[in-house]
């Protein structure tokens, strides 16, 4: 999901007569801040509180009605005095064509579009990226074709209650040393995402993981301890660097929603997932390389990480590592970071080597700004054996692999065959268009039988008016980037 395309609303005539609002009360934070204060970094970092809401299309919001018989719902959430919304639907089921966009009350940000793809079965939920400030809109489309197929349930939101944004205004810890591309990571930063855990409340950290056979296959590596709540519900945030959030309409809206446990190392407190979907090769993801052969000798480490949920900072050792075992987990021991700092939200974040790969992941310690107590990270070693054969596919018995970005495919990943469908087929005064993938098409071209051009769209919906074109026998070319379909289409 990402933010590509607008909400369809924004391109069209303002003719709806208002948004229907839910207003919740205000949290006051202080005994939360309170409990936060007395958990360990071990766990996932709460900012956000969940409060139930229950909002259907069915019975909630407003519906208004557009010229060529498709319609949009809308309906307004304020969670006052929050610092961000999110939601989470224990129902989302909508039809070909349709699509749904998430988006603050001034327009500043939005996210989507959810689309048929982002159908949810029985029992399975979907979590949003979190909107910043204290209001968000929810404006669903849905085309006449497919009128009254959509239902989604809106069961509740995450009303965030702290800032995530004041590492902007604010030292944000005296310990915490932000990642800038100056630091040469910027390929190793590229593979290290934000995890929204806990169906929306908490904050970790994960790195996306190469394999041998090079395909791209959405592999991620985290804790053990960062696995709070059905990781359907999970939101990965990419790009929420210091760089890419200059302002923060910019970050939290290049994500995937949802993942599955493909690997447990329940011994060496390490989790091995497989996104929903894979990120698309625009994204500029990097899939970070692995070691399982560290040599303990002297070196260069570094973990990057969103600690306390802000953009990614990097804390450094240069030195021995200390093996150690610690709850049981086989792990590396740091007493003093050269630079930089473990903070909450950090769980889950690699370790990397002078050679930028991947040798562990931090399941915990209690190491503090003034070099008291201790980090430890999981040896990737360790818990290689049970990943061997996702991370190996191969076979290749390799030691160590190298990461990589992969090759994007071109015309945005999109496979050279372009299927496309319409009906009614005759019509009369519109046609319902059906792009694989759900696309919208870029241009449509309409041509009378004599191969005169009669009428030039750009589409805004997937249903397409056709202005009371006398009746008789075109030619209809449907245009998606460099691709071009060209079918027949009776009118009468």
């Amino acid at each position: 999901m990402s933010n590509e395309t607008f909400p369809i609303s924004w391109n069209l005539p303002s003719n709806d007569s208002g948004i229907a609002w839910r207003t919740l009360s205000y949290i006051e934070p202080t005994g939360l801040l309170a409990e936060d204060a007395l958990e360990s970094k071990s766990k996932p970092m709460r900012f956000a509180k969940s409060r139930a809401i229950n909002v259907s299309s069915y019975n909630d919001g407003r519906w208004y009605n557009l010229s060529n018989g498709d319609r949009i719902w809308k309906m307004g959430i304020r969670c006052t005095g929050s610092f961000s919304v999110s939601l989470l639907f224990s129902e989302f089921a909508i039809p070909s064509g349709a699509r749904l966009y998430i988006y603050s009350e001034d327009k500043s940000q939005h996210l989507g579009p959810f689309t048929k793809s982002d159908n949810r079965a029985g029992g399975e939920v979907l979590v949003t990226p979190p909107i910043y400030g204290e209001s968000l809109v929810v404006e669903y489309y849905e085309p006449f074709a497919f009128r009254g197929q959509g239902n989604f349930i809106i069961k509740s939101v995450q009303h965030g209650y702290r800032n995530l944004h004041e590492w902007d205004n604010t030292e944000a810890d005296d310990c915490l040393n932000l990642l800038e591309s100056s630091l040469g990571n910027s390929h190793i930063s590229s593979s290290v995402l934000m995890m929204v855990v806990d169906n929306g409340q908490r904050i970790a950290t994960g790195t996306m993981i190469n394999n041998t056979s090079g395909n791209s296959a959405p592999y991620l590596l985290t804790s053990l301890n960062a696995m709070k709540g059905n990781p359907e519900g999970w939101v990965f945030l990419f790009g929420v660097t210091q760089n890419e959030c200059s302002e923060m309409n910019n970050c939290w809206t290049t994500a995937v929603c949802g993942a599955l446990p493909v690997s447990v190392d329940s011994t060496n407190g390490t989790a091995l997932m497989s996104l929903r979907s894979i990120p698309p090769g625009n994204w500029s993801v990097y899939y970070s390389g692995w070691n399982t052969s560290l040599n303990d000798g002297g070196s260069s480490f570094k973990s990057i990480q969103h600690a306390k949920g802000f953009v990614q900072s990097v804390a450094r050792f240069d030195g021995q590592l200390q093996s150690a075992v610690w709850n049981g987990f086989h792990t590396k021991r740091i007493v003093n970071w050269t630079s930089g700092v473990t903070s909450a939200a950090s769980i889950g974040s690699p370790l990397f080597d002078g050679a930028n790969n991947l040798i562990g992941i931090y399941v915990g310690g209690d190491l503090d700004c003034n070099g008291n107590g201790a980090d430890y990270f999981a040896e990737f070693s360790a818990s290689f054996p049970l990943y061997n054969s996702f991370l190996d596919p191969s076979s290749t018995g390799l030691n160590a692999l190298s990461g990589l970005y992969p090759i994007a495919a071109p015309n945005n990943n999109k496979v050279a065959d372009f299927e496309v469908s319409f009906f009614p087929n005759p019509a009369r005064n519109w046609i319902y268009t059906e792009v694989s993938d759900d696309d919208l098409l870029s241009e449509i071209h309409i041509y009378d039988a004599q191969g005169r051009a009669v009428k030039k769209i750009i589409p805004q919906t997937p249903t397409i008016e056709l202005d009371n074109l006398p009746e008789g026998l075109y030619t209809i070319h449907f245009i998606l980037g460099n691709q071009r379909s060209v079918q027949k289409l009776l009118i009468r």
